[in-house]
């Protein structure tokens, strides 16, 4: 596959109509754990959800909320959360972007989660990238100042690409982490796979400024 970097140039202005959006998300439960812990972590695109769940489980203190988009994979994460039964882990079967958008306020989260999306490689694709769209203002409005995003994935070029963005057009503070091989846990099924076949990871955090 070979993935076709983006212009840097600052995206249009967002618009999001949420009058053909399914909106019938646990709402007040979502309110309840975003004011009952100090700190917010979401998982865009978390698959079955197995890393939201492993760190709810370790870290009580915060509100762990998951996003899926797919039925199949939503499924089997309802199911295990249900099953769990943790007062800080709440899942949603949603496309990420109209539910950020209509379910978080403003400076509400402290970290997203984004490990391994979909690298929609082609260039006429790049629109539906994360941090090239603009729809990561949706991001950049629920985000709390100084807040973080953290991005997995196995492709350099995405990541360069990704940190250009968040750097020159958004304005975050960014650093690449190192994924070491020693002692390392895989966070999810892609990572599991490629971390098999010998790939090498990347991941990067970038900061959100406070003004």
């Amino acid at each position: 596959m070979v993935f076709q970097k983006a212009e840097l140039k600052k995206p249009r202005n967002y618009n999001l109509d949420l009058s053909q959006v399914q909106l019938d998300w646990p709402l007040a439960s979502i309110q309840q754990g975003l004011n009952q812990y100090d700190r917010v972590v979401v998982e865009v695109g978390c698959g079955t959800g197995q890393w939201s769940l492993a760190q709810a489980q370790r870290d009580s203190k915060s509100f762990y909320l998951a996003i899926e988009r797919t039925h199949n994979k939503s499924s089997v994460m309802l199911n295990s959360y249900h099953d769990a039964g943790l007062p800080n882990l709440l899942g949603v079967q949603a496309d990420a972007i109209a539910f950020i958008a209509h379910a978080l306020p403003q400076n509400s989260v402290d970290q997203f989660d984004v490990l391994y999306p979909n690298p929609t490689p082609k260039k006429r694709q790049a629109n539906h990238r994360f941090f090239v769209g603009p729809a990561f203002h949706v991001f950049h409005h629920a985000l709390k100042p100084q807040g973080q995003i953290v991005l997995a994935t196995n492709i350099i070029d995405y990541l360069e690409e990704a940190e250009s963005f968040l750097k020159q057009i958004w304005h975050y503070d960014v650093e690449r982490v190192t994924i070491s091989p020693h002692d390392f846990t895989p966070r999810t099924a892609f990572e599991k796979k490629y971390f098999d076949r010998g790939e090498k990871l990347y991941e990067l955090r970038a900061t959100q400024p406070k003004g």
